[in-house]
């Protein structure tokens, strides 16, 4: 376990040593780059991003890692009330809410806000965390899952995708 977490600190050092993606040249493959970047979501680095300090802070307590989470989630600067409910007209895969209606592989965003607010019990008492984005959080994640709810709801196959379909979504319905 210790070399694990040597290494998870060693690779968000890396992380935070780099300020976007390093993304190499696969122009020689002709089956695309694969990142979330190609999918429509410009935000996959702060994603990923975002996943890595939460878990690092819930499993350490360390107050480095906490800041990091919190820095990513401000990234997603969405008022409260263009998210859950409001993304079912929007469709859209960039959209800056802090937690995403969509669960794909280019969408680790969920993982890390998630983590965020799950991470508090571990903590105790003392929650050191930014008490207006725990609720900004806490409100994206709710609508979200209601309307996850509706649309499933809503869908003859109780798909909480609703009218989304892509190549790959029954993986999505899976997640």
């Amino acid at each position: 376990a210790d070399a694990l977490l040597a290494a998870a600190r060693r690779a968000h050092a890396a992380l935070e040593a780099h300020a976007g993606p390093e993304i190499p040249d696969l122009s020689a493959f002709g089956t695309g780059r694969y990142i979330g970047e190609d999918e429509g979501n410009s935000r996959h680095d702060v994603d990923c991003r975002l996943w890595a300090a939460a878990e690092l802070w819930a499993t350490t307590g360390d107050a480095h890692f906490l800041t990091a989470a919190e820095a990513a989630l401000r990234r997603f600067d969405a008022p409260d009330e263009a998210c859950g409910a409001a993304l079912e007209k929007a469709l859209d895969r960039d959209t800056a809410c802090r937690v995403a209606d969509q669960v794909d592989w280019d969408l680790p965003r969920n993982l890390g806000a998630i983590r965020y607010l799950s991470a508090r019990a571990e903590r105790g008492a003392d929650d050191p965390r930014d008490p207006a984005l725990v609720a900004s959080v806490r409100a994206q994640l709710q609508g979200v899952a209601e309307l996850l709810g509706a649309r499933a709801a809503a869908d003859p196959y109780g798909r909480p995708t609703g009218k989304h379909t892509k190549w790959g979504v029954n993986g999505e319905i899976a997640r």
